[in-house]
């Protein structure tokens, strides 16, 4: 049985799930993103900054999910749950999360034309070798 949106609170204990609603309603779950379609970032604040992803697929399950906590004694932490609660009440809400900034910039190189992408690319490559070194690995340059 796959973890989703309408299932999650089945795969955790009570204490976690008690702490994770508190998390929530105590305005914890902060910074949330929609990076790409269905995926998405937050930081929780509990004793210290927790960086928590999820992505979910267009069923609603669970792909990904990842927190920088170090809970290890069940298969999601307080953290990850509170913001599966925060993505649940949006989508029954139909409230959309701040896009991501990855989802902005492939939203305006969508509408760039090729000259503008050429220029983009070539201000990159020359401003940072790193940059270049992956331009050209993409290209099958080296």
């Amino acid at each position: 049985m796959s973890i989703t949106l309408n299932n999650f609170e089945e795969f955790v204990n009570s204490e976690v799930l008690e702490r994770a609603k508190n998390y929530l309603d105590s305005g914890s779950v902060t910074e949330v993103e929609e990076l790409y379609e269905n995926d998405f970032t937050a930081v929780v604040l509990g004793t210290t900054r927790y960086n928590v992803n999820i992505r979910i697929n267009n069923k609603s399950e669970l792909l990904t999910h990842q927190c920088n906590c170090p809970y290890d004694f069940g298969p999601i932490c307080k953290h990850k749950v509170a913001l599966l609660l925060k993505i649940s009440a949006h989508k029954k809400n139909g409230i959309a999360f701040q896009k991501g900034s990855l989802t902005r910039i492939k939203e305006k190189l969508e509408r760039c034309k090729k000259e503008e992408l050429l220029q983009l690319l070539l201000v990159l490559a020359k401003s940072n070798s790193s940059t270049q070194n992956q331009i050209m690995f993409q290209l099958g340059l080296k």
